[in-house]
């Protein structure tokens, strides 16, 4: 039994290990769920509304998004409608920064003599966050702008040297929903290899 733990254990650090070799991003998710809202199950009462902005904006990038948003609420079984008809609305705004250089070293060996290299690179920070509000709650104002009426809130970052914010935002977009209607309570760290099916998914027609 020990041996079979020992072993799975094994197995575990060795596909993590082959995993990172062949690329993975790293996120940082926290998300949060009303006490004072029922999360919305799917059920044919219910739809969904999506509303995307960017910073810096991007028209286009945004719609994209919306449509991503789109897909992965449908294949949880929700219906999306427009804000009119809806029930929700799911508000995602999404950017990434103008990088910064981080200096570091590396160890150079020659002739058994080791020195360090200095080495630079540009860090990216990217972050996605999303909100559900009821629209029930509009009566309060503007349900984008008043806490009574969210229901559940995420917000996620990475960081890396990709700047291609069309790429990485596939990869923000499904660590997020991983934790779609959860309150993780605290920052949990979500890792996905770059090969990641649900996350090529979304550029399927």
């Amino acid at each position: 039994m020990v041996f079979r733990r020992t072993m799975t254990a094994f197995t575990s650090l060795l596909c993590l290990f082959v995993t990172c070799l062949i690329g993975c991003v790293h996120h940082r998710v926290t998300t949060y769920l009303s006490q004072d809202h029922v999360f919305p199950n799917p059920t044919p009462a219910i739809s969904i509304a999506v509303s995307v902005s960017s910073i810096p904006s991007e028209a286009l990038l945004e719609r994209e998004v919306k449509h991503k948003l789109v897909k992965l609420l449908t294949e949880k079984g929700y219906e999306t409608a427009d804000r009119h008809s809806a029930n929700y609305e799911l508000l995602a705004s999404f950017g990434i920064d103008n990088g910064a250089e981080r200096i570091g070293s590396r160890p150079v060996t020659n002739q058994g003599v080791t020195t360090y290299k200095t080495t630079s690179a540009t860090v990216y920070s990217r972050m996605l966050r999303l909100t559900l509000v009821s629209l029930d709650a509009a009566e309060y104002g503007d349900p984008a702008q008043n806490d009574e009426a969210v229901c559940w809130s995420a917000i996620t970052r990475s960081r890396g040297s990709s700047s291609n914010i069309r790429t990485m935002i596939d990869y923000l977009l499904v660590a997020t929903m991983d934790y779609w209607g959860v309150d993780t309570g605290k920052e949990v760290k979500e890792t996905l290899s770059k090969r990641d099916r649900r996350v090529h998914a979304l550029d399927a027609p």
